[in-house]
């Protein structure tokens, strides 16, 4: 009988353990794999800007200078219809 309730208890203990077990695995895999993914997106971001930022400033930079040709009143009707 007291051997009976011995492996009782060790099998509850045994199930306890795995849960737990499988539990802290589980968790620890997510954490590494948030670090991993926002090291990676980090990383792609910043080779995207390097490769590309000089183009997107010189876009943006004619783009800007290119509206300066715009007339008063064409200026204001595309302002009033971006804040509608």
């Amino acid at each position: 009988m007291l051997l009976a309730a011995v492996a009782i208890v060790l099998v509850f203990g045994g199930i306890f353990a795995f849960l737990n077990v499988r539990r802290d695995a589980r968790e620890r895999a997510e954490k590494t794999a948030k670090k991993t993914a926002e090291r990676i997106s980090e990383e792609a971001a910043n080779r995207y800007l390097q490769e590309n930022l000089p183009e997107i400033i010189s876009t943006y930079d004619t783009m800007m200078k290119d509206m300066t040709d715009i007339p008063d009143a064409q200026a204001n009707k595309i302002a009033e219809e971006e804040s509608s």
